[in-house]
């Protein structure tokens, strides 16, 4: 009996030890698993775009310079000298709070670029996103670069500010990390934060970064010719040097006042059933994120909690009031389109479409952030998105998000006093997993009706300018995605069904002042 206790108490620890493994094992699996399925939906938006024998185009293809946010699961420090790479982990204790984590996660920006090719059968890489390692080590790991005197610590290692990594033997099998080359880019030791608003310093250390990357790039074979990208590469990375690492003078960073947030109590597919009471706040992710994986605890709110409301019948009234003032006006303005000439002489009130209130009168929670966020537009972006989260025993889920806010835009814009001018965004608190392209809200996107008006008349255009032919192909090929994607089968929803469906988070887009 005790020889068979003793075997059982081992075998019990054992099988716990292996049960561990195991589930290690199928979490390792499942990133692989996660990490094939981007690969192969890159590749199969670049057949689309293009890349295919045929050389058919239904996509449009990323040529030049891409920037992407992403998390940094590991961190990598290469010592040149020694030829040797070190890997590890962050230490993040899971017990922690949901937000005190986030706030010790890594993350980085990467940058690379795609080359235009005008032969299609040409063999060359267009960029390190058609390498399979792209997702595998060269996003989710953070490199720095240290000479043999840092490592040993006998020599300072001041503030890093970017790593460019050249790949080498891209399209061979010995393509890995350790035959990469690397430079690490720092401040001078003798750096203060004091530096960052002087020009004059400021260029001084910019112009040293470029003659370093210049001479590596030299030593690396790096050739300016037509048939290569070097030079634009180049141009790229200056160009983020002067931008992201010399401070405010080459920073544009705005200011975003969020007030409160106005949501319908039914219909929401979160999981938490009721949500007056519990915790909430509000992130900002670019156009270029993804809402439910890009989290930048620098772009959160504060937290707050919700609460029930319910909309002024006033409200309600002025916005039917004026619903009905608009729809007078489109009909006026499509009998003009169609050449009517009594229509066109009546004298009627514009109404902006802005105006309208965006409370419905399904409305029924608050969440009254009232919260400032200091935002970072990179280059190349314009547009954000204003996403509402509910917390609940530690976890998170997703209750509303905004369409598409061009906040460089409006930023400037000011009211008669002076002062910025408060606006309110749709919020949609429905939506389904699009073909790709992220998640689509329930009745489509909230678009401007300017800029809807200005994209329809360039799409007539287009369309006017097709040969009867092309025009057929076109059809023919709306039709057999509309058939494979069972979107024929989907119908429509009303107006006022969308409508009921969403909710609007109130805004003031502003710069900030120097001391901010």
């Amino acid at each position: 009996l005790l020889c068979a206790s003793i075997m059982i108490f081992m075998n019990v620890f054992t099988f716990a030890d292996e049960f561990q493994k195991l589930i290690e094992e199928w979490q390792d699996y499942a990133k692989h698993l996660d990490v094939q399925r981007r690969n192969y939906w890159y590749q199969a938006k670049e057949i689309l775009a293009g890349e295919n024998p045929l050389g058919i185009a239904i996509i449009e293809s990323q040529v030049g310079a891409t920037e992407e946010i992403q998390k940094a699961e590991k961190m990598s420090v290469v010592v040149n000298d020694l030829g040797i790479t070190l890997q590890g982990e962050p230490d993040i204790d899971e017990g922690m709070p949901l937000d005190e984590r986030r706030q010790m996660e890594m993350y980085k920006k990467v940058s690379f670029y795609t080359m235009s090719r005008a032969d299609q059968d040409e063999g060359r890489v267009k960029s390190v996103r058609d390498l399979g390692r792209f997702e595998k080590d060269l996003t989710p790991s953070l490199a720095v670069s240290l000479s043999l005197q840092q490592m040993m610590k006998h020599a300072r290692i001041p503030q890093m500010v970017a790593t460019l990594q050249c790949v080498n033997h891209c399209t061979s099998k010995v393509s890995k990390p350790m035959y990469d080359n690397y430079l690490t880019l720092s401040k001078p030791d003798d750096w203060e934060p004091d530096f960052e608003n002087d020009e004059e310093k400021v260029n001084e250390v910019v112009k040293g970064w470029e003659s370093q990357v210049a001479t590596w790039l030299t030593d690396l074979g790096a050739v300016e010719t037509e048939k290569t990208a070097t030079a634009e590469i180049k141009e790229q990375v200056f160009s983020m040097l002067r931008r992201e690492c010399t401070g405010s003078l080459e920073r544009e960073i705005v200011k975003l006042n969020v007030g409160s947030i106005y949501l319908p109590d039914q219909g929401l597919p979160c999981s938490v059933s009721n949500l007056v009471g519990k915790l909430g706040y509000v992130s900002v992710v670019y156009e270029n994120e993804k809402i439910k994986q890009d989290f930048r605890p620098e772009r959160f709110s504060k937290f707050a909690k919700f609460e029930k409301c319910q909309v002024p019948q006033a409200i309600l009234d002025e916005k039917n009031k004026k619903k009905k003032k608009l729809q007078e006006q489109r009909e006026r303005e499509e009998a003009e389109k169609q050449g009517n000439s009594k229509a066109s002489e009546q004298e009627y009130e514009i109404i902006d479409e802005d105006l309208i209130s965006k409370l419905h009168a399904n409305i029924a929670l608050k969440l009254p952030v009232n919260t400032e966020i200091m935002v970072e537009i990179p280059t190349g972006l314009t547009k954000v998105r204003f996403v509402v989260w509910v917390q609940e025993a530690g976890e998170e889920d997703l209750v509303a998000f905004t369409s598409e806010v061009n906040i460089v835009q409006i930023s400037g814009h000011l009211s008669e006093d002076g002062k910025p001018i408060e606006r309110e965004a749709i919020l949609h608190t429905r939506w389904k997993h699009a073909r790709g392209h992220g998640m689509a809200p329930f009745g489509g996107e909230d678009e401007d009706r300017e800029e809807k008006a200005i994209r329809e008349k360039l799409k007539q255009e287009a369309e006017a300018g097709k040969s009867c032919i092309q025009k057929m192909k076109d059809r023919g090929m709306k039709c057999l995605i509309d058939f494979l994607t069972c979107s024929c089968c989907s119908r429509t929803p009303s107006d006022d069904t969308v409508e009921a469906s969403r909710g609007a988070i109130a805004l003031v887009v502003s710069s900030p002042s120097k001391e901010e």
